[in-house]
């Protein structure tokens, strides 16, 4: 009997051991590098540049060799193009807006919970904005994060903060 409760605890540890099983909750991952935002002011009557930016507007890749790097009109063939992509995936997302971006940060995570990569980015304001009915602004930014595995689900999240903001008080 005591052998038999010996293999016992030894096979409930084993077996607990191998559960697959991830656990829920955010992990925050390295961002190896982040890229400088890159903006397009297209004046409204600009016809041909507001089409050819609405193609990309709303659009998030994960970019994992140079050949699936975008011919966009914000230059990113031009711009990625010596990067090293062999251990490295890189994001890009593209977003339309009317206002001035004044900073910007890049939050990077595993969420766990629902099995996804998710990246935010703060954009820090000036309550300044371009008017709407004259001229959009589209926004491209990009980092360098470690390989995603293939068939990852990535999510972009944009949060607008007011650059001017007084915490102090």
């Amino acid at each position: 009997m005591k052998y038999a409760s010996i293999i016992l605890a030894a096979l409930t540890l084993f077996i607990s051991a191998c559960s697959s099983d991830e656990p829920t909750g955010n992990v925050n991952l390295p961002i190896a590098e982040s890229f400088l935002p890159v903006n397009i002011v297209v004046d409204r009557h600009d016809t041909e540049l507001l089409e050819e930016c609405r193609k990309w507007r709303d659009k998030t890749l994960t970019v994992n060799s140079t050949s699936e790097i975008p011919d966009d009109p914000f230059g990113s063939k031009e711009a990625f193009s010596n990067i090293n992509l062999n251990e490295l995936s890189l994001l890009i997302t593209y977003n339309v807006h009317s206002y001035n971006v004044l900073s910007y940060q890049n939050i990077f995570v595993r969420n766990r919970t629902d099995k996804t990569y998710d990246w935010t980015i703060r954009v820090g304001i000036n309550g300044e904005a371009v008017s709407p009915d004259e001229q959009l602004i589209y926004t491209r930014y990009a980092i360098l994060v470690k390989r995603l595995p293939a068939g990852a689900t990535l999510r972009a999240w944009y949060s607008i903060t007011d650059h001017n903001w007084d915490w102090v008080n």
